[in-house]
């Protein structure tokens, strides 16, 4: 389970010029909410959020808030805004976690080892990269793994074949999560021979007929004369 400390004060301004002016600080505005407890408005340091961020989705990070003239608390973060050009971190949503809560979080999938499908000529395909689970803080595991080396040429992984522990996971356990495709044989289509429209066909047939009975009458006026 990842967990990163992470400083914050209360924020007394809100609405979104206060925001405007926290952002050119160098901060983020964020939330803190959960257990029936008032909403605690934030102020985050954007460049330590954006190094957590940075190595993980943070989806699965239990941060240690750090709240000048508050106590510790732990909080997972449930929501996070960016900018749509820029990608700038606008705004963060984190819900407040006590050690025996159940979460219900986004936990990221990576495979591992080399597939004896993809060396025959297959094609990889990762089709399911997250799951959501339940679980509480202290069985939070940072990813889960799959290891591919005994998938051959159309094989194919469930959510039920994951191997999760203590963890529960919400997703439908018939989703693929990954299958090595077997690759689209080339067919070769023989080109047709060319076919010549029944108009034409006939066209050049009555051709022939009248330069046949030309070369007739001709023939014939040649014996005459």
């Amino acid at each position: 389970m990842a967990e990163r400390d992470l400083n914050a004060t209360v924020r007394e301004e809100k609405g979104k010029q206060a925001g405007k002016k926290l952002r050119k600080k160098g901060y983020v505005p964020g939330v803190m909410y959960g257990h029936g407890e008032s909403a605690i408005p934030l102020a985050i340091e954007s460049k330590a959020l954006s190094q957590i961020l940075e190595k993980s989705s943070g989806d699965n990070i239990i941060f240690n808030v750090k709240i000048e003239g508050r106590e510790d608390a732990k909080a997972v973060l449930k929501e996070i805004q960016r900018d749509p050009v820029s990608r700038e971190i606008m705004h963060v949503d984190f819900q407040h976690v006590h050690a025996g809560e159940v979460l219900t979080v986004q936990v990221p999938i990576i495979l591992t080892g080399s597939s004896p499908g993809v060396k025959e000529g297959g094609i990889l395909e990762h089709i399911l990269r997250k799951v959501e689970v339940r679980c509480l803080p202290s069985q939070l595991p940072d990813h889960l793994v799959i290891d591919i080396s005994q998938l051959g040429l159309g094989d194919l992984l469930h959510v039920k074949d994951l191997a999760t522990g203590a963890l529960k996971i919400l997703d439908d356990s018939e989703m693929p999560v990954v299958s090595i495709l077997v690759p689209k044989a080339k067919v070769e289509v023989p080109v047709a021979a060319e076919e010549v429209p029944e108009e034409e066909a006939a066209a050049e047939e009555e051709k022939e007929e009248e330069k046949a009975e030309e070369e007739k009458e001709k023939k014939e006026g040649r014996e005459k004369s």
